[in-house]
Parts: C-alpha cells; sequence; structure tokens
C-alpha cells in the first residue's frame, strides 16, 4: 500500500491548484442567481428578519410559515422542522420508557414485548456507558483489523468476504443501510432480497444486487472530470468536499485504531483509489450510450449464470451463497457494468486497494462502537487538510458565517437530552424489529393503520381517474398504467406478523458484553430471521423501516409503504382536520404512487421489472414532459450558489407534483373542503430553517428539491391554488398556464 496514497495526493494538489487558478472568474450558472428567480431564501437561519414583509402572493411559503421561521431561527438548539419534531416526539417517548428502570416500567408477566423492551435498555446502556467503552478501548475490534492487515493473496481476501465477520461488517445489507453504525461503513457491493418474485417461480424470492454511492471516488477527481468547458460546476466542488472528508474520517479513526501517520493515510487514499477506479469504468461504460438505458441497465440471472458471469473475477457467487442466498429463485445484477468492473478490477495487482477499502469500512463502521477517542475521532473530520483555502471558499461562496450555531453554548439540560435521544437512536437503529414493536404497543393506536388505509384506497381510486383523463396518452398505454396502479401493494403502519425476536440476546456489561459484540450479535440475529422468512413469508414480514419519519415507493415490489413513524405530529396530527390530514399524509401518499410512474418508475412494470410498456410515440410524450420539468427546475437557484440539476431532482419534484394534483381530485368530491386550510397545512409541512452550509449539501447531494421549493413550484401548477389566493400576472407566484410543467 506504501506509495499509492501518496500518488493520490501529489493528484489531488494539482487539481486544487487547477481550481484555483478558475474560480476568480466563475460564470453566473455557477455561482450567480439567475434572473427570474422569485423567491428569497429565507428558510437559511437567519436570513429571515422580524421586520421583512412577505406577502403572501409573492412567497406562499414564507409568508404561510414566516412565524414558525422566526422561531426556529430564535432556537438554534431545537428542531428546525416538522420532521424533526416528530423525530423528536418518537425518541422522547421511547427514551423515557427505555431509561426506565426495569421494575419501575411494569407490564405483564407474559408480556411478548417485554423481552424486546429488555434487549433495547441493555443496548442503550451499553452505549451510553462511556465509561466502560473506554475501558474497552478498541480491544473488540483488534482481531479483525488484524486479520485484514494479515491477507496477502486475493484467496484470503475472498476467504475474508465470505466470513461471518465480513458479514456483520461492511454495510453491504440494503435494509440496514440507515442504520447508525453501518451508515458510517463503506461497502463495494450491496444486496437486497425479497420475497414476491413473479411468474414460475411465484412465491419464491430474489437477491439484488448493486453498487453502493462511492463516497470517497470524488476525492480522486482528475482536473478534466472536474468541469466542463473552463465552468466549475457547484454539485462536483461540494461532492469534492465531502469526499475529502469522508476520506479524512477514515484517516483519523484509523489513527485512533493505532495505525501510524503514514500507513492510516496510504489506507484512507487507497480505498478511494479503488473506488474511483470502479466510477471510471462505469463512466467508459456509459459514454455515448442511452442514458436511461444506462441507468436500467438490468440482468436477471440463474445461480449458474451467476457463477460464470464471476468465474475468474470478484466472487459475488460465492459472497451470496456464504450470507445464505444459494437458493433464490433469480439474482437481479443491477448495472451489469458494475459486475465487468469489478471482475477486471479484482486481480492481485489491485489486492492492497481492496484490503484497504474494507479495514476503512470496519473503522468507519466501528467508530460508533469503541471508546470516546474512536468516536471523537470521527467527529472532527471536515475534510480541510486535503482542500485549499481558495477551494474552500470558492465551495461555500456566500455564506457570510451567520448561520453558524455554536453548540459549544448549549446548556447541561440540552446536552443531556441530546445524549438521551442519541442512545435511544442507537438502540432503534440497531434492533429496529424490537424497536418498532415497543412503541407499536405503548404508543401507537391501532386505528390509523384502519384509517390511512382507507385514504390510500381513495387515492388509487382517483389516482386512476387521473390517468385515465389524460389526453396525451394513448389507449394502450393507459390500459398498461392502469394495471400497474392496480397491482401496487400498499403497506400501512407495522408488519402484521411480526418477525421472531424471541431468541434475541443482548448480554450486559456484567454478562461480559461490550457495544460491539452486542450489536453484532443484533445484527447477526436480524440476519438469520429475515433469511428464515424468506423461506417462510407467512410467518413473518421483514420491515426494517416503518418507525421512518417517511413514506416510500419500493419499485422491485411495485409497493408503497406508509409506516409509523410519520403517522403522527404535522403529517397525522392527531386531533388534525380533514384538509389538515390531507396536506400532511394525503399529499405523500399520492407522492409515492406517483413515483411509480416517474422518470425512474416509468421504465418498470406491476411487477417491478424493466419492461417497454408504452409506445414509443407516448414514451417520447413523456420524455419531453420530463424534460420541461428538468429545465423548470435548472433555472432556480434557491441559495444563490447554482441552479439545480434538473435531472437529478426531475424524479422527486414529478411525484410533488403528481401528489397534489390527485389530491385535488381527492378534494375536488368534497363540497366543503377549505382549500386555504390545506394549502396553508401543505407549506407548514414543509416548514424548515438550516444553516448554508446545510442547503448547499443538500442542493449538491439530495434528489429532493429543498422544501421551499417542494411548496412553492408544485401549487403553482394548481388552478386551485390561484382560485384561493387570487394571484395574478406580477406576483412572484403567478404561473402563466402555458409554462406549467406537471407530467401528470
Amino acid at each position: 500500500m506504501a506509495g499509492v496514497g501518496r500518488r493520490i495526493m501529489e493528484r489531488f494538489i494539482a487539481f486544487c491548484v487547477s481550481v484555483v487558478l478558475v474560480v476568480g472568474a466563475l460564470p453566473t450558472s455557477a455561482f450567480g442567481k439567475p434572473a427570474g428567480t422569485p423567491w428569497k431564501d429565507w428558510f437559511v437561519r437567519g436570513r429571515l428578519a422580524d421586520d421583512d414583509a412577505i406577502r403572501l402572493e409573492d412567497d406562499f411559503f414564507a409568508a404561510v410559515n414566516r412565524d414558525a421561521i422566526l422561531a426556529y431561527n430564535a432556537d438554534p438548539f431545537g428542531p428546525a422542522s416538522p420532521y424533526e419534531e416528530r423525530e423528536n416526539q418518537i425518541a422522547d417517548q421511547m427514551a423515557e420508557l427505555i431509561a426506565t428502570d426495569e421494575k419501575k416500567a411494569g407490564g405483564a408477566a407474559n408480556d411478548h414485548v417485554t423481552h424486546d423492551l429488555a434487549c433495547l435498555r441493555t443496548l442503550y446502556q451499553l452505549y451510553a456507558d462511556w465509561d466502560a467503552r473506554d475501558k474497552d478501548g478498541i480491544e473488540p475490534v483488534e482481531a479483525i483489523l488484524d486479520r485484514l492487515s494479515d491477507i496477502h493473496t486475493l484467496d484470503e481476501l475472498t476467504d475474508w468476504y465470505c466470513s461471518d465477520d465480513a458479514r456483520l461488517s461492511m454495510a453491504w445489507h440494503a435494509d440496514m443501510e440507515s442504520t447508525s453504525f453501518t451508515a458510517r461503513g463503506i461497502s463495494l457491493f450491496v444486496l437486497s432480497a425479497y420475497n414476491e418474485v413473479d411468474g414460475e417461480a411465484a412465491g419464491s424470492y430474489a437477491v439484488k444486487a448493486y453498487a453502493p454511492e462511492y463516497n470517497l471516488a470524488a476525492f480522486c477527481w482528475s482536473d478534466s472530470a472536474v468541469y466542463t468547458g473552463g465552468e466549475v460546476d457547484v454539485y462536483q466542488l461540494q461532492e469534492l468536499r465531502d469526499a475529502a472528508t469522508n476520506v479524512d474520517e477514515a484517516y483519523l479513526v484509523l489513527r485512533s485504531l493505532g495505525f501510524s501517520k503514514r500507513d492510516a493515510k496510504d489506507i484512507a487514499f487507497d480505498a478511494a483509489l479503488l473506488e474511483d477506479h470502479i466510477e471510471s469504468a462505469l463512466e467508459e461504460k456509459s459514454t455515448g450510450e442511452d442514458a436511461a438505458a444506462f441507468v436500467l441497465d438490468t440482468e436477471s440471472l440463474t445461480h449458474a449464470e451467476l457463477k460464470a458471469r464471476c468465474k475468474g473475477g470478484f466472487p459475488l457467487d460465492r459472497i451470496i451463497d456464504a450470507y445464505g442466498y444459494a437458493d433464490a429463485a433469480a439474482y437481479e445484477i443491477d448495472g451489469s457494468s458494475w459486475l465487468d468492473a469489478m471482475n477486471t478490477l479484482y486481480v492481485e495487482e489491485n489486492l492492497d486497494l481492496f484490503v484497504s477499502h474494507a479495514l476503512v469500512s470496519i473503522a468507519l463502521e466501528s467508530s460508533m462502537l469503541l471508546d470516546s477517542d474512536v468516536y471523537d475521532a470521527a467527529q472532527v473530520a471536515d475534510g480541510d487538510r486535503y482542500i485549499s483555502d481558495e477551494l474552500r471558499e470558492a465551495a461555500a461562496e456566500g455564506s457570510d458565517g451567520s448561520d453558524e450555531v455554536n453548540y459549544d453554548e448549549a446548556t447541561d439540560e440540552q446536552l443531556a437530552l441530546w445524549e438521551r435521544r442519541d442512545a435511544c437512536s442507537f438502540a432503534r437503529e440497531a434492533a429496529p424489529t424490537s424497536y418498532a414493536k415497543v412503541y407499536a404497543q405503548h404508543f401507537y393506536d391501532e386505528q390509523t393503520s384502519r384509517d390511512v388505509e382507507a385514504m390510500v384506497r381513495s387515492y388509487l381510486e382517483h389516482y386512476e381517474k387521473m390517468l385515465a383523463r389524460e389526453d396525451w396518452i394513448s389507449q394502450k398505454t393507459r390500459t398498461a398504467a392502469i394495471e400497474k396502479l392496480r397491482a401496487l401493494r400498499v403497506k400501512v403502519g407495522h408488519p402484521k406478523a411480526w418477525p421472531n425476536t424471541a431468541g434475541l440476546e443482548v448480554r450486559s456489561r456484567a454478562e461480559g458484553g461490550t457495544l460491539f459484540s452486542e450489536t453484532r450479535r443484533v445484527a447477526a440475529n436480524d440476519l438469520e430471521q429475515e433469511l428464515y422468512l424468506l423461506h417462510h413469508p407467512d410467518e413473518g414480514e421483514y420491515w426494517y423501516d416503518c418507525m421512518d419519519v417517511n413514506a416510500r415507493y419500493d419499485q422491485a415490489t411495485n409497493s408503497v409503504i406508509v409506516g409509523m413513524g410519520i403517522l403522527g405530529g404535522a403529517y397525522w396530527p392527531e386531533d388534525g382536520s380533514y384538509e389538515e390530514r390531507l396536506a400532511g399524509l394525503g399529499t405523500t401518499v399520492g407522492h409515492e404512487i406517483s413515483h411509480a410512474f416517474d422518470d425512474q418508475g416509468a421504465y418498470f412494470d406491476k411487477n417491478g421489472g424493466y419492461e417497454q410498456w408504452w409506445t414509443s410515440g407516448d414514451l417520447k410524450a413523456f420524455q419531453d414532459r420530463v424534460e420541461r420539468v428538468q429545465k423548470c427546475f435548472g433555472a432556480i437557484d434557491p441559495i444563490g450558489s447554482g441552479c439545480y440539476d434538473g435531472a437529478e431532482v426531475s424524479g422527486e419534484a414529478i411525484a410533488d407534483m403528481g401528489g397534489l394534483k390527485v389530491t385535488m381530485l381527492v378534494a375536488g368530491e368534497r363540497p366543503s373542503f377549505d382549500y386555504d386550510a390545506f394549502f396553508r397545512a401543505y407549506a407548514k409541512s414543509w416548514v424548515s430553517v438550516m444553516s448554508l452550509a446545510d442547503a448547499t449539501d443538500l442542493l449538491a447531494n439530495d434528489t429532493h428539491p429543498l422544501d421551499r421549493d417542494r411548496v412553492n413550484v408544485p401549487v403553482r401548477e394548481l388552478d386551485e391554488f390561484f382560485d384561493t389566493y387570487d394571484v395574478t400576472k406580477g406576483d412572484g407566484m403567478w404561473l402563466d398556464p402555458a409554462e406549467r410543467v406537471s407530467v401528470w
């Protein structure tokens, strides 16, 4: 590994110098605010003042949320959006229950949830006991690091990938990516298994294998990849900063784990170089090809075909078998060019790069689970050691520092509250099924599921009406779209049959457990239960994310999932009106249904398979409408640092517009519907305040528009909005009907 990292560093320094040479003459398309952007960035912390006057007709989002934005500004340590308020509500409810002494917590002796609560309580205590964690130091992970460091051949590396240590590490599991301890890791591959395979294999399960988002690769960009035509791209600059921070974090954590400065740097840089090699191979594959065809580059293989594809290359087939998926009915490779790249790169010459990548993954995963030195090392990384002052200033142009929050000024009470929430959040993420079972019993009203299921059914009926009235698609395409809609599966609340957690054991400190060992014990139990339920789907359902304050559309199974997490707060107010619930949750349901017909979902059929179910003429008309959405957002500069990448946000924008449009159909059948109450509630559900740095990061990396534009842009597509508020030409919210861009 020695020497490779230093060569990357030389490349990186050369890149920084080249960017500095051009930042002085950046075009307005990169950092200027284009003419016609109608709204100010009031959502950036500190930008809205008490004496700022805002007309509803000019900026609906800011006018409705003016008081809330000012309140969020006045309390920099409090929640800054309804999402955070709901997250805190759940965490505080559960933290009080989990942290309560077992004897005082009560509960019937035969309560099947008591066991789950006890496991959560032990995880909570292990996480919060910093004295014990500091006493253990890095010992819990040393054996794994030693084994990786002692790998000298590809065969030994393959054995590692197929081992239990690797199976419980490296963030490879799709449903566990959101957890605090694995999200910090990095992976070269992601596996996701699911039931409901259609056709001859109905009742079996499939395994989807695909590449994750490589978060170190940008660190190795060459000059030519950073800008085109002499222009610096704000998105690429932000991606570069993020990658540099990730590399910096890897270096600092490796140092805290005992690696020398030289070895830590070489390992971190080699891991970045491997990701760069993979991305370079993928870019070569996509050059000159149709973008949609490349994105949808998917193969469905039998086990024998998978084995043949991996022969002499990356041992994905052996890994899949070792992880328990040898009897899947199908193996879906999402991006066959990715597997081709991995096969090409998996050679002895690159052994050190692969080992380094695994070491970085283990180091980052472990950073949340070991002592305070390792934990703190992960928190202080910012990438500044690898970025010049000029480049840093260019990437953050426009910041006056007024949005910075000094967390050192937090009170002891606030710090204690954050620590409780943090420990509770960890317990939730480490043992998601136990956490959800406990929450469902203690805090969830099952009537909510029935009410929401009725709402979803209503939305599906009205979405069918919306599809039926679209005159720009032929009857053949319309029929296929409605067929997909009718096949859409719906999950609400939580699993009807929970996975069995009776065999889960979490050892306390007194019983010999450490946070590292017990976190992995829980992960092993989860994986074993998931494998069992893949073979016995009628006995339970694995649903990791039902506590997320979110809803989602799953393309692989053509499903809409609305979990307990979002069924509260501003999204489903306990005593809320019909209009408020439609604004908070109904539009979200419509949004998720719309993903079945957005710029990605429209290419997949009712079974989740890639199939061309459009006529060629209808597909062209669809693509033209998508392009209009992309151009609309490509003309909006939300924070004065560059416009949206229309292609990146169009899928979510299409879903926002579709969700509101179908909601208008639902509302239209209620004679007394209060449109003013609805639109105000919709705007309030998206109110947020954030730092300029966070807004810049979201603009560069998120596929969603910023919250302001998830309100102001889609409401301008609706006659009902203009009729309600008498918005006219010349107002900031005005949009000529001929300029509307909704796909559906």
